[in-house]
């Protein structure tokens, strides 16, 4: 090749146009990520990815929280974390709290884990930690886990959603009065596992299309009343050595397993009582209804000890109506367009159904079956109550878990970019050449 001014000037233009069009793709993928990761939330925000937050001790606590202006010294002046974001990569662990008594309020955010590789990743660690309390957050942790919690006490868990995770929660080493309340585990390959704890609580959750929902092995002492067990593999497993639990007011509703025991001393009923079975009418034909509530006939199932477990007063409904959701596209579907289908089952009373769906604009009435276009892509709140003509009997069943795919392609985004870039690279062509040719009249003159 000839070196020359135009030769030069050529190569130089070139490189640049090659820059900025790799520099303009890179731009809109990196737009394009900040994006999509908020569709997949329950809010609708950009969010970029966000680094580990490792707190050790009251003092570090206290710096990382100074901004708040509480001392999170007591339940009034406690710390607090709201309305945040966070996804992140395979971190060994994201949100890692250790020896700490603060008061800290954890209250509406999402974690996010994206790009799994490996299963080793934990979205909140709490060692040796009490008095945090966590409430409307979202936990979808993919490969990993989403909260671990070890030698912790006073931790309360409430109206949260736990999703796609490989184990949704771990206990252990002697974690006692913990408090899971009204949170939904939903498709995770564990639920909750503990080992070695005791006072749990266990109220009023849903646990549906898991594999283990809740497994208690060497668990003392915890009470399980209020919670639905549904469409999972196994519902709820009481292991060897856990004894002194209690568990009534509870539906076990077409587990695999619906539950399992293993030691005599744990109660599956309060005395008066039990627990609703699907199982129970097939296997008790001859059984009969006192007081429109409570079965004639003991009902026994699996035990790990060679004998049956035993539900002394197994009932055909609880004091909270369990009510069936079915989730399908909308027919035919058109964009984010769902269908969901509701029943009662075994409900005490006539009842009525009603909905609450994130930017719904108001209230169908009394439907069991209702279309809705959600706004966009992504991981939606969907709950659902039974009413009857004097107030509310049921709380809101929190989120279906509802996930509309995402396109792998937002419009609007990435194509503009890429359509400014072939534009310019076109433009300088032009004036290469055009210069080219100026270049070659100035020589010719």
């Amino acid at each position: 090749m000839v070196d020359s001014p135009r030769s030069r000037s050529l190569v130089l233009i070139t490189t640049c146009a090659v820059i900025f069009f790799l520099g303009a793709i890179e731009i809109s993928s990196l737009h394009l990520d900040a994006f999509t990761f908020s569709l997949c939330t329950k809010r609708y925000h950009p969010c970029l990815s966000s680094a580990p937050i490792v707190l050790e001790g009251n003092d570090a606590v206290d710096l990382y929280f100074q901004s708040n202006g509480t001392n999170g010294l007591s339940p009034g002046n406690a710390y607090s974390m709201e309305n945040l974001d966070f996804t992140f990569e395979d971190h060994a662990v994201f949100m890692d709290i250790r020896d700490s008594q603060r008061y800290i309020n954890l209250t509406n955010c999402t974690f996010m884990l994206e790009n799994p590789t490996v299963g080793t990743t934990i979205a909140i660690s709490l060692q040796n930690t009490s008095h945090l309390y966590m409430e409307r957050c979202t936990i979808s942790c993919n490969a990993g886990t989403g909260m671990q919690l070890s030698q912790s006490s006073l931790i309360t868990v409430k109206d949260c959603i736990f999703v796609h995770n490989t184990v949704a929660m771990t206990l252990s080493d002697s974690c006692s009065f913990i408090t899971l309340e009204e949170s939904l585990f939903l498709e995770n390959d564990e639920g909750v596992t503990s080992t070695g704890c005791s006072d749990l609580f266990l109220g009023g959750n849903t646990f549906r299309k898991n594999n283990d929902s809740v497994y208690l092995a060497n668990d003392d002492y915890c009470n399980l009343t209020r919670n639905t067990f549904h469409d999972n593999q196994y519902g709820l497993n009481l292991g060897y050595t856990s004894s002194g639990n209690l568990v009534w007011d509870n539906y076990f509703i077409n587990n695999s397993i619906n539950g399992v025991d293993a030691n005599p001393t744990n109660y599956w009923d309060n005395g008066t009582w039990g627990n609703y079975w699907s199982e129970y009418e097939q296997e008790h034909p001859s059984a009969i209804l006192i007081d429109d509530r409570f079965w004639s006939e003991s009902h026994q199932f699996w035990s790990y000890s060679g004998g049956d477990a035993v539900d002394e007063h197994p009932v055909n409904s609880c004091s909270l109506p369990f009510i069936h959701v079915d989730v399908s596209p909308g027919q035919p579907r058109v964009g984010n367009q769902v269908t969901f289908s509701a029943f009662i089952i075994h409900e005490p009373g006539n009842l009525e159904i009603h909905w609450s769906l994130e930017s719904l604009v108001e209230d169908p009435g009394n439907v069991t079956s209702l279309s809705h276009e959600f706004p966009s892509a992504g991981l939606h709140d969907v709950s659902v109550k039974a009413v009857d003509g004097t107030g509310d009997v049921g709380r809101w069943i929190p989120g279906i878990g509802l996930k509309v795919l995402k396109s792998p392609v937002v419009p609007g985004f990435q194509i503009p970019f890429m359509f400014l870039s072939i534009v310019s690279v076109a433009f300088l062509m032009v004036v290469v050449y055009l210069r080219s040719f100026q270049y070659g009249n100035d020589r010719s003159i």
